[in-house]
């Protein structure tokens, strides 16, 4: 919050001329208590430095300066850098290719003769004109090196950087090229007063172009850690219309509000010939990456899972590839580096591939491994390994549920193919991974499963290689019971195989019921939504069926589920991969290709019943997006 106090005491001073800047200088003994006001005046074809000095014991309204000048040379006549120095009572003007320091300004004595530097070659090539220099910055160090010497930065505006160690004689003892920012500069050029690390922070909006933050370590070039865009003020625009599928029974503007390709807007800014800018405006939303580790243990990764740690010591991400697993520990702290972790540290499997993997309310990560299912308690150090009981078989695909305790693997053994569903506990004795109902053979090939709640139920989605949507009902002693099953459907025209790869179901609060929808993706590159709505009615006690279920109250409640494929929705010409987050149904993340996308229920117009939103993924220590 922004508070205004209203001043007390002012005082006017005449100056005769134009005033081109203004600065307080630093007083020195035995001249501590005095205020040293400095302007550089500009009046009819010359400039002068002008200083009002007075003690600190004197109030505004009784203060009666003592005035000092001195006509600057003309090739300082329009100096575009004023820099206030520590040490001497001293300043330092500066033009295109010189600067000059002024010491001792308060001499009874007469004036010092200013020393004149010029600047030192900062590039190799020939300029079509002078640069100018354009703003300053004054390091902290600590006391002892404050004492012998001022530290200065000075930025040019073609991004060029200078730094300069003034000596408490007001000397330049050293002068050292940093290089180029890559961005032009204005004023807007400051240094942070913490430090990172043993460097200094550099920080800068840029001018017509984008800025960013430096680090400025000692004898290194500056590092860019973030990107500050700026696109403003814009020289021009283009706009490239996108390409939109013509078949499409869709309107356009259904088809945007879901996802499709936007017009994509181009823009253009900058200044000089070195840092002109292309900019492309674009409409979703941003995911900046945070953290970037390199890691050469996968070959390559087809499969993450984010395990967060119980109190909120950091998170485990567990990588998988065709042919064995890893395990990367990332504190939540960030003074800590990120590490990999073993088998014997972790209590996983590492030698074969992952298909599976969460983390119960009660702090046991769960791994299912094609060969077995891997449980280690994190805060107590109890580990399980429950294998399969036929040495034939081999799990083909796998879901694990945290919040719920289950895990569900498909097994093969041959042609012959079956489903368990298993819960997991802990006690005194360890971990337990109990098999609940016998195993539910399939005639059909699965791909990919999905656990869901409906009504207060709880259903297992199984996606197959067939095309099939199953649904099968969940029964704490019975286990799996088949429900409804479901085809896709696929326009007349599109010859593509509607074969499963992911499955993901998205629920939100509405104002009359909640809103369900699931979303299948195949590896045809198509997003497949089904409209789920669910009617309850209460009935006395009676027998429980398939589709009833027996509430708190010990009333059994019905459950007619229905289920309504939407129009299907082509992303590209690769697999369709859903993810999202146990703790948050409201939303998933879709993958096709190199594309991102968001996929909510729309809260505007509910003719679309669901909306896609780009992801675009950004980089904040380079310009572009990835």
């Amino acid at each position: 919050m922004l508070t205004l106090v209203s001043y007390e005491q002012e005082c006017f001073f005449r100056a005769d001329g134009d005033i081109l800047r203004m600065e307080f200088l630093y007083p020195t003994p035995p001249d501590n208590d005095r205020i040293i006001l400095l302007l550089l005046i500009a009046q009819d074809s010359e400039s002068y430095y002008v200083t009002y000095d007075w003690t600190s014991m004197e109030t505004l309204r009784s203060v009666e300066p003592r005035v000092n000048s001195l006509r600057l040379s003309n090739h300082y006549r329009l100096p575009t850098v004023l820099i206030p120095l520590i040490h001497s009572t001293s300043f330092m003007v500066a033009t295109h290719s010189t600067m000059s320091i002024y010491k001792n300004v308060l001499n009874t004595d007469g004036p010092i003769a200013p020393m004149n530097c010029p600047f030192p070659t900062l590039e190799h090539r020939p300029r079509s004109r002078n640069q100018v220099w354009t703003h300053w910055a004054r390091a902290r160090r600590n006391r002892i090196r404050n004492a012998q010497f001022d530290d200065i930065y000075l930025c040019r505006e073609d991004g060029m950087i200078l730094y300069l160690e003034i000596g408490k004689s007001g000397d330049i003892e050293r002068q050292s090229n940093l290089g180029s920012l890559g961005c032009n500069l204005d004023t807007a050029f400051a240094i942070l007063p913490e430090g990172y690390q043993a460097g200094d922070v550099l920080v800068t909006a840029g001018s017509m172009c984008g800025g960013g933050l430096f680090i400025e370590d000692a004898r290194k070039p500056p590092r860019c850690i973030q990107r500050v865009p700026n696109w403003g003020p814009i020289l021009d625009t283009a706009v490239i219309k996108a390409r939109r599928p013509t078949t499409s029974s869709l309107s356009k503007d259904t088809q945007q509000g879901m996802g499709l390709p936007f017009d994509r807007i181009f823009t253009c800014s900058g200044v000089g010939p070195d840092h002109g800018t292309i900019s492309e405006l674009r409409y979703g939303i941003e995911a900046q990456i945070g953290l970037n580790i390199e890691h050469g243990a996968c070959s390559s990764i087809t499969g993450v899972w984010g395990i967060s740690v119980p109190k909120g010591e950091g998170t485990l991400c567990l990588l998988t590839d065709p042919m064995t697993s890893s395990l990367i520990f990332i504190p939540i702290s960030g003074t800590e580096e990120a590490f990999a972790m073993d088998e014997e540290r972790s209590g996983l499997d590492l030698d074969h591939p992952t298909l599976a993997a969460s983390i119960t309310p009660d702090g046991i990560v769960i791994q299912v491994t094609d060969a077995s299912i891997r449980l280690s308690h994190v805060v107590f150090q109890q580990r399980s390994s429950i294998t399969w009981g036929d040495p034939n078989d081999r799990a083909v695909v796998a879901f694990t549920s945290g919040p719920l305790s289950l895990v569900v693997v498909a097994l093969r053994n041959g042609s012959d193919v079956r489903v368990e569903l298993r819960s997991i506990s802990s006690d005194e004795n360890g971990c337990k991974c109990t098999l609940i109902g016998p195993p539910l053979a399939l005639d059909q090939e699965p791909i990919c499963f999905d656990v869901e709640e409906l009504g207060g139920k709880l259903y297992l989605f199984i996606g197959t290689g067939e095309g099939k949507l199953l649904i099968m009902a969940i029964h704490s002693l019975e286990g799996l019971t088949p429900h409804l099953e479901r085809g896709i459907m696929m326009s007349k025209d599109n010859l593509d195989s509607p074969v499963f790869e992911s499955l993901k179901l998205i629920s939100t609060p509405g104002e009359e019921k909640r809103l369900m929808s699931l979303f299948c993706g195949l590896r045809s590159g198509h997003l497949i939504p089904f409209r789920i709505t669910q009617d309850d009615t209460s009935f006395g006690k009676s027998l429980t069926i398939l589709g009833w279920y027996q509430n708190r109250n010990t009333e059994m409640i019905h459950v007619s589920i229905e289920i309504h494929q939407l129009p299907p929705h082509k992303l590209g010409e690769t697999s369709v991969r859903i993810g999202g987050y146990e703790s948050d149904k409201t939303l998933a993340v879709v993958s096709c290709g190199p594309g991102l996308w968001r996929v909510s229920h729309s809260p505007i117009e509910a003719s679309l019943h669901y909306s896609l939103e780009k992801v675009w993924i950004t980089d904040q220590s380079k310009v572009s997006h990835l």
